[in-house]
């Protein structure tokens, strides 16, 4: 279609970076916090990124939940 862009969702990547790390954790915790709460400052892929556990819902438990993956991955190079 012409004059449509489409995107793609990595769960937990709420920046966008191509990594999950500590800065989506804060980004997904400002976000529940409605820090960002228009959609001019941030686009519907970093909400959708950021709701892991498929709930339609962003909330704490997606937080918590990005941030014991990247605790976990942390934990297994060490």
């Amino acid at each position: 279609n012409e004059g449509v862009t489409y995107g793609f969702v990595v769960l937990g990547d709420v920046d966008g970076n191509g990594y999950v790390n500590w800065n989506d954790v804060q980004l997904a915790y400002d976000l529940y916090n409605a820090k960002f709460d228009a959609f001019d400052a941030v686009n519907m892929l970093k909400f959708l990124s950021a709701d892991v556990n498929g709930d339609g819902k962003l909330d704490v438990k997606d937080v918590a939940q990005i941030a014991w993956a990247i605790w976990k991955s942390e934990e297994e190079r060490t």
